[in-house]
């Protein structure tokens, strides 16, 4: 019988806002999941650099989000380094600026492509490039590596900027570069009919993940699943290509199936990251999530652990712990499940 070890990445699942000070519901699966499973600290937590260490990845640059998302968008590869520009809008509230992102901005293609242009326009003599292939996602070609530490999108988002603005020896300059996109889009006949249509202005961008594409990416997935686009990009640099993220764990274990008796699968599972998980403080939405992952996935990755077609569960929940668990881990009955 074929059999396969799996590991699923889902950032949020124990630390979204909505759970504040909120009488949680049993998962069974999930806690029994959470209870017995081999806990590992990990030193690097965030969503990026969990996936990236799901590969063997050559880098040049300490960061290669903004290379390798643009890969995978367009299918261009170059030398070139490449920073993210995302869209965002920069909420007033009191003293504080709160960023908010692509899902209030809903930004089109054509609104994307216009606004592109006024950007080359701005910073043609200094030789940056402007592009943007998914009207959500916009990079720059930069001349050089910035002398400076940026913080990602994802992290910033809901939150008040002034912790996360650029650091180090060129921080000055990197916010003058801000100011300027910001004194651009504020002129754009863009935001002026996006105000009229009563939509929130783009008011600004957020530069973060600076860098090249990596030398090389090498992978030992015999499947990797996900939407995620960075993810993505890496998979097809590894010289493969991501399958969508299947609706319930069950296809994993149909395509093991059509595998030689003997073989042993090894499947990667990405999860996205969405600003509405980030965001949302709707417990009812957080339990609703919760609860398609019991039934579609936790319950049936034990069942197929306490069978034998899955041999082993690696679970990485954004919380710096990696959760392995395999069947003979099913038997710790003394270590009791708790409520998440």
């Amino acid at each position: 019988m074929p059999t396969s070890h799996i590991t699923l990445i889902v950032p949020g699942l124990l630390n979204s806002l909505a759970r504040e000070n909120q009488v949680m519901p049993r998962f069974e699966a999930l806690e029994v999941l959470l209870a017995r499973a081999e806990q590992t600290r990990l030193e690097k937590t965030s969503f990026h650099e969990c996936i990236v260490q799901q590969f063997d990845v050559n880098a040049k640059t300490p960061e290669c989000i903004a290379a390798v998302c643009r890969y995978a968008d367009s299918g261009k590869r170059d030398n070139k380094i490449w920073m993210c520009f995302s869209p965002v809008f920069l909420h007033a509230d009191k003293d504080r600026l709160l960023l908010q992102g692509q899902s209030m901005l809903a930004v089109t293609e054509q609104e994307a492509a216009r606004l592109i242009g006024e950007l080359n326009s701005l910073y043609k003599e200094d030789g940056w490039l402007f592009e943007s292939h998914h009207p959500e996602r916009w990079y720059a070609s930069i001349d050089s590596l910035p002398d400076a530490l940026f913080s990602h999108y994802l992290e910033v988002l809901g939150r008040s900027i002034e912790s996360f603005l650029p650091q180090g020896q060129e921080r000055i300059e990197w916010h003058r570069v801000v100011n300027e996109i910001q004194m651009l889009l504020h002129a754009s006949e863009v935001n002026q009919q996006r105000l009229e249509k009563s939509c929130y202005p783009i008011n600004s961008v957020w530069c973060w993940g600076g860098g090249q594409l990596p030398d090389t990416v090498r992978s030992d997935w015999n499947a990797v699943y996900t939407d995620d686009i960075f993810c993505k990009g890496l998979v097809q640099l590894a010289g493969g290509v991501a399958k969508a993220l299947p609706e319930h764990v069950d296809e994993l274990f149909d395509a093991v199936q059509q595998c030689e008796p003997g073989k042993e699968m090894h499947q990667l599972v990405v999860m996205q990251q969405t600003e509405e998980d980030i965001l949302s403080l709707d417990f009812t939405r957080y339990l609703q999530k919760l609860a398609s992952l019991e039934d579609k996935w936790f319950k049936p990755l034990l069942r197929q652990l306490g069978n034998g077609r899955c041999k082993s569960l690696t679970l990485l929940a954004g919380n710096g712990i990696k959760y392995y668990l395999e069947k003979k881990h099913l038997r710790r009955f003394w270590k009791r499940p708790k409520a998440i």
